[in-house]
């Protein structure tokens, strides 16, 4: 499963990221932290969880050394997919959050599926 999270700078995505992976791995007590300067953090219990964030990522050339998408039996969750560049895979769960025009400490979330494979979960979570 590859969730790619998309959003301006403190609309939560490592918010959203925390709440999946305690609830995937229920546990509300995990320590789930943004791996901005590792790059990838991972979660290994029932489920081995993927945690990304590329922000740092200056070049996609540096996409094969980081470890993406080498477990096609993990989940992947990816804070600033927009560094993948061409390594964005052809399919995804495609998550936006945005900042609520009416009240800022609020949020608007957009949920799609990028081929078939993720449908089932795009509805799901609508």
């Amino acid at each position: 499963m590859i969730v790619l999270l998309y959003g301006d700078l403190g609309t939560g995505k490592t918010t959203f990221t925390k709440g999946f992976i305690r609830s995937l791995l229920k546990d509300d007590s995990l320590s789930v932290t943004s791996p901005t300067f590792a790059l990838v953090k991972v979660y290994d219990n029932d489920y081995k969880i993927y945690h990304a964030d590329l922000y740092r990522l200056s070049d996609p050339e540096e996409i094969p050394y980081v470890g993406l998408f080498e477990d096609s039996e993990g989940i992947y969750l990816i804070e600033w997919p927009e560094r993948l560049a061409y390594y964005i895979p052809d399919e995804y769960l495609e998550i936006k959050l945005y900042y609520n025009n009416e009240d800022m400490t609020k949020r608007d979330i957009n949920i799609e599926a990028i081929g078939e494979k993720y449908k089932i979960f795009e509805e799901a979570l609508k």
